[in-house]
């Protein structure tokens, strides 16, 4: 996964991992679940538009 982050974001992110002594992509993997679990409070712009619907299992 390709991420696009301002420097000073990637740097917190990455300073925020060495603090718990973690890699940044599985801090980047936390955040990212938090994200989730919290998507009525993105900003507007960033919600998603419509739900995404799983296949019926056949």
């Amino acid at each position: 996964m390709i991420t696009a982050l301002k420097v000073d974001e990637a740097e917190r992110i990455r300073d925020m991992g060495d603090a718990a002594s973690v890699t940044y992509s599985d801090l980047l993997a936390g955040l990212i679940r938090i994200g989730l679990d919290h998507l009525d409070e993105l900003p507007p712009g960033l919600q998603p538009k419509e739900a995404l619907q799983l296949p019926e299992s056949a």
